[in-house]
Parts: structure tokens; C-alpha cells; sequence
């Protein structure tokens, strides 16, 4: 209660809102593989990673890497 009191957030949602920045970091300027990626966000499958950044995002995260790249 307290945490929410003081981010307006709940604990879960404020660790995937840290998890999701990171992922979009990584995304857009590493060349880490999917799983890689997926691993350092503690994730236990790829899989997992990208429906929970394709929900979040709207996209499948390789092709937010290839629009991302497209853009730099």
C-alpha cells in the first residue's frame, strides 16, 4: 500500500514498466538475439517476451528492432 501511495503505481506495474524501457533500449541498440534480450529481462522464453512486448507496445519486438533501425 505504501508503494502505490508514493509511485501511484503498483509494485508490478512499476517493474514491467522498468522491464518494458529497458526491452525498447535493447531493441533499438543492441544486436543481442530475442532471447538474449528476453534472458536479461527475466523472462524464461522468448515467447513469453514477445507477447508481453507485442501487449504492451503493439508490435512483435522484431519488428519494432527492424523500424527502429529503419529510423536511425
Amino acid at each position: 500500500a505504501l508503494f502505490k501511495e508514493q509511485t501511484n503505481l503498483t509494485p508490478n506495474v512499476y517493474w514491467n514498466t522498468l522491464r518494458m524501457e529497458e526491452a525498447v533500449r535493447q531493441l533499438q541498440w543492441s544486436q543481442e538475439p530475442l532471447i538474449s534480450v528476453a534472458c536479461n529481462l527475466g523472462f524464461t522464453t522468448q515467447g513469453n517476451f514477445s507477447r508481453f512486448f507485442r501487449d504492451h507496445v503493439g508490435v512483435p519486438p522484431t519488428l519494432y528492432r527492424e523500424a527502429a533501425r529503419a529510423m536511425a
